[in-house]
């Protein structure tokens, strides 16, 4: 979901693109027809405000209204209520295959989901059948450690989300050391190269660092660890023309690096086999992708610090926000991390089944038994009467025309 602020300041770039033919006046996209696409059930945008928060459509403070950021997420806002004409899609066609599957998405979606308060109840987003069993004991019934070893094989190379990078760190760190083992390779931890104030940093004040969470330096990794075979996914867009972009898996060919007097790694490149990217590198196979070390800056402590390491994950495990816009034929979900009913819903949604989902533990029912937040709620009662009163504009229009003389 974008925010309020980059709706902003796309209007601004169309603005900027056709000021000649507009003499310089500002107006809302360029007098464009823009098309947007997308599910207001997914995760709220990033550290940034949503085009139907709150601060920006009903409690509009001082603060909001009088600061640069604030001003842009106002404009954004108000060029979203700007868009008349909504088509609500409803047919979920990724889990078609399995209808009461997708009756459970819906209900979760809008915070409806089934209690099994009663013997029988009927569907409760109106599609008219019935449910024995709850929705959570639906998904309990999922959960990985009671599935029989010819199921659970099923799952042994699918991706697990989750909705914490620390957990993420964890379970990833974890699969490399095991994928290690069974391999017989030998995996290595490579180093990040942090500087304060131009200096590079040493000593404790470096392995400190180095154990910093990675949401705090923005997914450079303090300690990387790396085994060639391994899978992993670039956090850069490195080529975008080749598809080598941020959230693209690959496999780890191999790492080019430097060795300190401690006898630490420094990658100075890894090469990455990335199928259909059509690069081909001298003394390398087709598709496998030279990756650079990248630079970024993030504060520790009211302290700035640059991290050069490689754009490199490992992919056995991603967040929930990573995983918004995948098709996954078989995926684990840790649900007991989920920390909005958003979560929930991208998490399970990602399926195109109930069988291709695997629980990975034990999950509290008030994570998928919540309600919608009132901005939420606020925004889906709103679409909802555009895209009636756009059903309505339509038919009118429909039967105009049928009648017409020719």
């Amino acid at each position: 979901m974008i925010s309020a602020r980059f709706l902003s300041q796309v209007s601004s770039r169309i603005n900027q693109a056709k000021a000649a033919e507009l003499g310089g006046a500002s107006t809302a996209f360029g007098k464009v027809n823009v098309i947007f696409l997308g599910d207001f059930g997914q995760l709220p945008p990033v550290r940034a405000t949503a085009l139907f928060a709150h601060s920006v459509v009903s409690k509009i403070t001082e603060n909001t209204s009088s600061t640069p950021l604030g001003i842009s997420n106002l404009f954004g806002a108000a060029l979203w209520r700007m868009v008349n004409v909504v088509v609500v899609l409803r047919k979920n066609w990724r889990a078609a295959s399995d209808p009461k599957f997708t009756n459970l998405l819906a209900r979760l979606r809008i915070g409806r989901a089934w209690e099994g308060s009663a013997p029988h109840a009927t569907d409760q987003v109106g599609n008219g059948q019935n449910y024995k069993d709850s929705d959570f004991k639906v998904l309990q019934g999922r959960l990985i450690q009671t599935m029989n070893a010819q199921v659970r094989a099923q799952f042994k190379d699918a991706p697990i989300v989750v909705s914490t990078k620390v957990t993420r760190d964890f379970i990833n760190r974890k699969l490399v050391k095991e994928f290690a083992n069974q391999s017989n390779k030998i995996m290595h931890d490579y180093c990040a190269n942090d500087r304060f104030n131009k200096t590079r940093v040493t000593g404790e004040t470096r392995n400190r660092l180095w154990q910093i969470r990675s949401s705090v330096s923005k997914d450079a990794i303090g300690l990387l660890p790396l085994v060639p075979g391994m899978k992993v996914m670039v956090t850069e867009n490195v080529a975008i023309k080749a598809k080598v972009v941020n959230g693209q898996e690959g496999t780890l060919v191999e790492v080019k690096y430097d060795v300190d007097e401690s006898a630490n790694r420094f990658a100075k490149c890894a090469y990455v086999h990335i199928p259909g990217s059509g690069i081909h590198v001298h003394g390398q196979a087709l598709d496998v992708v030279p990756i650079l070390p990248v630079s970024v800056s993030f504060s520790y402590n009211g302290f700035s610090i640059s991290r050069t390491q490689l754009p490199l994950l490992p992919a056995y495990s991603y967040t929930d926000y990573k995983s918004q816009g995948r098709s996954l034929k078989k995926v684990i979900i840790d649900l007991s991390t989920c920390r909005s009913l958003q979560s929930a819903y991208v998490m399970l949604s990602r399926a195109t089944s109930l069988e291709a989902i695997a629980v990975l533990r034990q999950f509290e029912p008030k994570k998928i038994y919540k309600r919608m937040a009132q901005e939420f709620r606020a925004e889906f009662s709103r679409l909802d009467r555009i895209d009636a009163d756009t059903t309505q504009r339509w038919t009118e229009s429909r039967n105009t025309e049928a009648t017409a003389p020719y």
